[in-house]
């Protein structure tokens, strides 16, 4: 018996859950179509691709589009040709400089050295007039290759006519050797092209300014000369102290900076945000300022280290020329200890490097000192 005799019985049920018999005219309906179905499938995934056959003259279309780099002031040149795939060109944007088509240097960021002909279409890497975006209106573009192996695969010289491209024609060719009848061809097309206009400037992002309270408070603590326990008074400001952990010798970096909050009447909350090392963690200084009586205080430690300089630390630098041999020590007071370092160390202009701890300052646990700004 036929398997698809009206009598059979094809069962889906563990796909569908169902039963299905086909009658006759279903049966013919599904025979007819199957060979066309598996006819499409096979077409689709099997189709070779067309063969390249060499056109009687080869031809560039190109235009010019603002691509997305820096907020779309970078240049592209894209178009089509009937170039086979794989096909390599150079793409120059010509600026004036030198005469069309000669200035091929690779250190020039107006010039794309590998542009690949893909499904007859090219686009070039974003394009710049010496780091500066191209100004809108028409400019010139130089389309070059060679044909050799040096430039092309041996598949595209295949088919194009082997090398030397002698079986090439098109007003876009030109040869390389005008003295001899059987020269080889190279592409040399400058083409003209319209620049769209520049895309507007950015607003600028205006800062709005803090309130005269709270910039008061902070200019406060910046100013403010304290005194530590057991040290006596900081040779420097505040702001001076910061200036110096922030240096590019210690590996503290400023984050948000200065900002200050109101805490009670007249009284604020003076922060500055900063990374303690390299790879860090964010940390914050804390000082609470009143801006009726100028008082400044530490309140954390990160504070307190950040408001106490030893005098070393602003001294000049020796100058160069007037030692020779090994440099000499000199006695070091507890001022010229680097906070929280574990053994005494020279401050500017070599100062140590890295974070300040704040457990190896055995007088920071003593009350903090309230003192007033000059």
């Amino acid at each position: 018996m036929s398997s698809f005799s009206i009598e059979a019985e094809i069962t889906f049920n563990q796909s569908f859950g169902m039963s299905w018999r086909f009658a006759p005219t279903y049966r013919a309906l599904l025979v007819a179509v199957l060979p066309v179905l598996l006819a499409g499938c096979s077409s689709r995934f099997g189709q070779k691709p067309k063969p390249y056959i060499l056109p009687d003259e080869l031809t560039i279309t190109a235009h010019a589009e603002r691509g997305p780099e820096v907020a779309g002031r970078a240049i592209h040149i894209a178009g089509s040709t009937n170039f086979p795939d794989g096909m390599k060109m150079w793409v120059q944007v010509e600026d004036g400089r030198f005469p069309p088509c000669t200035a091929r240097i690779k250190t020039s960021n107006n010039t794309d050295y590998n542009v690949i002909v893909q499904d007859g279409h090219f686009r070039t890497r974003d394009l710049w007039d010496i780091g500066i975006p191209f100004s809108a209106g028409t400019h010139q573009v130089c389309f070059s290759a060679f044909f050799n192996t040096s430039w092309q695969s041996p598949s595209v010289l295949a088919m194009l006519g082997g090398k030397g491209g002698r079986a090439l024609h098109g007003k876009i060719l030109k040869l390389t050797d005008l003295d001899v009848i059987d020269s080889d061809q190279e592409l040399e097309d400058l083409e003209t092209a319209l620049f769209p206009p520049l895309p507007p400037e950015a607003a600028p992002v205006v800062v709005p300014p803090l309130p005269p309270s709270e910039a008061k408070a902070i200019s406060l603590v910046k100013k403010a000369v304290l005194t530590e326990p057991g040290k006596g008074r900081s040779a420097g400001t505040v702001e001076e102290t910061v200036a110096w952990f922030t240096s590019s010798a210690t590996g503290i970096r400023p984050l948000k900076g200065w900002s200050a909050t109101a805490k009670t009447d007249g009284v604020y909350d003076v922060t500055f945000d900063f990374i303690n090392g390299k790879g860090g963690p964010e940390e914050q200084a804390l000082w609470t300022a009143n801006i009726k009586t100028g008082e400044v205080k530490y309140v954390n430690m990160k504070a307190k280290t950040f408001s106490w300089l030893g005098p070393a630390a602003l001294a000049p630098a020796p100058a160069a020329g007037k030692q020779s041999g090994s440099r000499p020590r000199r006695a070091m007071s507890r001022g010229d200890r680097h906070p929280g370092a574990t053994r005494a160390v020279l401050r500017r202009p070599e100062p140590r490097a890295g974070r300040w701890r704040e457990d190896q300052q055995a007088d920071s646990r003593k009350s903090m000192k309230t003192v007033h700004t000059e």
